[in-house]
């Protein structure tokens, strides 16, 4: 009777014994028993020479060089095309300016029509203000007070940009008082707002007319 010799030092735990590489050999040759070898799933602890075993392996997640170096050109991309644009149009800041600021009037005439009350424009050489008028509790007197609403307090605008206000075709002194006035019947005097780069010709203009209406637009040169 033949008796089998078992290795203690074999693994139990592999999933699939091999069979003897003798045996494989004269069924089928070679090519057989690596593809026998190759097939067979292997355990984690073959790929880790025997340590470590069950412990997960951590997969450490963050951002390659080259991954970085793709975000800086990009970045720098973007940038170079924004400095072009801005080259290449200068005036676009200040129709975008007379856009809000046109588009802000239009909002204290709703402001005015809903309080209601009566609210004012005043400019200075830099900025721009709203006031509302009211009755000083004490004196009983008219008094413009700033608004401190977002949209309606100070609004500073560029040093190299210039204001100009005409009403009634005269030119307004920039004293921060309120010139412009915009009752709650929207009733509005005709104004004109000049805008433009400091002691140069305008490149827009705001427009307000008797009925109320706001609006922007290039500003005509003057033959």
């Amino acid at each position: 009777m033949k008796t089998r010799m078992v290795n203690k030092d074999f693994d139990t735990s592999f999933p699939h014994p091999l069979p003897p590489a003798k045996s494989m050999l004269e069924e089928g040759g070679r090519s057989n028993l690596a593809h026998l070898y190759r097939s067979v799933p292997l355990p984690p602890s073959a790929f880790l020479g025997g340590r470590g075993r069950g412990k997960e392996v951590k997969k450490i997640h963050g951002f390659t060089l080259i991954e970085l170096l793709i975000v800086m050109i990009i970045i720098s991309i973007t940038a170079s095309i924004a400095v072009i644009t801005i080259s290449a149009n200068p005036r676009k800041q200040y129709e975008t300016f007379a856009t809000e600021l046109t588009n802000t009037i239009l909002l204290a005439e709703q402001e005015a029509m809903l309080r209601p009350a009566t609210l004012g424009l005043g400019f200075t050489s830099h900025s721009y203000q709203f006031y509302i008028r009211e009755q000083n509790p004490e004196t009983h007197e008219t008094i413009w007070s700033p608004l401190s609403q977002t949209g309606f307090k100070e609004h500073k605008f560029p040093s190299n940009m210039q204001l100009t206000l005409k009403i009634n075709n005269e030119i307004v002194p920039p004293n921060a008082e309120p010139a412009l006035i915009i009752p709650p019947s929207n009733d509005l005097t005709p104004f004109v707002i000049l805008i433009g780069k400091y002691q140069e010709k305008p490149y827009y203009q705001i427009i307000g007319k008797a009925n109320g209406e706001v609006s922007s637009e290039e500003a005509r040169s003057e033959k």
